[in-house]
């Protein structure tokens, strides 16, 4: 099962051990489970004459670690190998994008329905289920993000002693606290404070993507596949471009073998290829505080020549160029909010504007400014206690407003 999955093998057992831990409670399959797989019973006490010890305490049905999560960079194949490895392991996989979900009591709910229905379900001859969190770290933000992740940890009763349950197997009915069914939780950014709680309680595993060479032999025997001519270069190349995002690879690919049968240099500039980049905070809050003009039209046309032939992302006509260059501050702000975490970016704004020297004697300017932070306040306030995330782009409003005022 493992040649077709991009990360190491390692990652993959990893994963699939920490799966297999629950057979006993799922399945009522016998076999080592809690703690490390293939390791003793807690407390383990040895019988010589063979068989359990009578004092040794009961062998865990589920594993320690009643969560797990997957994290690493988009596009690297976390969520795909959750699918397969819990196929493979017996299960049906239900995913909860946690984008959708956002509150603890909606998250809270759709997880104890996904587990606690699945006994009456197995009776009809149906796989049990193993739950997918997704994108559990971008979608949490804020106070319910934290109530919400804090949630799932007390489904999973960390810090109880449930490893000592009985009657856990034969379709995990079983009593005691904590999960019934395995739950993954993947995100991009481990370090994300929403998940700090869920770190120390949750089994952690952590993608670092392929190799070049990894990556394109594994995209060459997709083109090989697909009827899609190339070579080695051209392959390592589009690897780099893409910077090892297998998403973005498979998407070029299939935008290219739409079109062309062959894959080349010249075609692959044509395609979306490539994750878009995004400025650092501090190059952001000096585009909100300070002010450039955009440039001036004698030099217009020698920078849109420029812009024209520069490399794969040159593909614009001068024309295109031209108008950019032409953009104004804020559009240009505009533009680069779009790729940049822009609730990030307000926190800096808010910690910096009073501190930015601009010429405001009546403190007008200042007012106003107040008053659009105060506004951004009470629609973040309205997001989280209501669940209206139609809201959230207003927040690059915000920004663009703050610079207007602010620099």
């Amino acid at each position: 099962m493992y040649p077709p999955l991009p990360p190491p093998p390692q990652v993959n057992r990893h994963v699939l051990g920490w799966l297999k831990q629950w057979d006993p409670h799922v399945f009522g399959k016998k076999g080592e489970a809690g703690g490390k797989a293939g390791g003793k019973a807690r407390g383990g006490r040895a019988n010589p004459g063979g068989g359990a010890h009578p004092l040794a305490p009961k062998a865990a049905t589920r594993p320690d670690r009643q969560l797990m999560l997957i994290s690493g960079p988009p596009g690297l194949g976390k969520t795909t190998l959750a699918h397969i490895v819990a196929r493979h392991a017996g299960y049906r996989v239900i995913e909860i994008n946690a984008s959708d979900e956002r509150s603890a009591k909606v998250l809270k709910q759709r997880v104890k329905e996904a587990t606690e229905t699945q006994a009456e379900m197995m009776h009809a001859g149906s796989r049990p289920t193993c739950i997918v969190l997704d994108e559990i770290d971008g979608a949490m933000g804020g106070s319910e993000g934290g109530g919400a992740v804090n949630e799932l940890i007390k489904l999973a009763g960390a810090g109880a002693k449930t490893h000592d349950d009985e009657g856990g197997g034969g379709g995990g009915g079983g009593g005691g606290g904590g999960l019934q069914r395995p739950v993954i939780c993947v995100c991009n950014d481990l370090h994300a404070p929403v998940l700090r709680p869920l770190k120390a309680v949750a089994e952690l595993v952590e993608f670092r993507g392929s190799s070049n060479a990894q990556l394109a032999a594994r995209l060459k025997h997709v083109c090989k596949q697909e009827k899609l001519a190339t070579d080695a270069h051209t392959l390592n190349t589009l690897c780099n471009l893409a910077q090892h995002d297998v998403r973005s690879c498979l998407n070029a690919l299939q935008f290219i073998r739409a079109k062309s049968q062959k894959l080349t240099e010249a075609t692959m500039a044509a395609a979306p290829v490539g994750k878009k980049t995004g400025k650092n905070p501090m190059e952001l809050w000096r585009q909100v505080f300070i002010s450039n003009a955009p440039a001036k039209r004698k030099g217009v046309g020698a920078v849109a020549a420029a812009a024209a032939k520069s490399g794969f992302a040159g593909q614009r006509t001068e024309a295109e160029a031209t108008a950019a260059a032409n953009k104004t501050p804020a559009l240009r702000l505009m533009d680069d909010l779009s790729r940049a975490d822009t609730e990030f970016v307000l926190e800096g704004v808010v910690e910096n504007y009073l501190s930015v020297p601009y010429t405001d004697p009546l403190l007008n300017r200042t007012a106003d400014a107040a008053e659009w932070l105060a506004d951004h306040d009470t629609r973040t306030h309205t997001i989280f206690t209501k669940g209206h995330f139609g809201l959230l782009p207003y927040a690059e409003a915000t920004v663009l407003a703050m610079h207007t005022q602010c620099n």
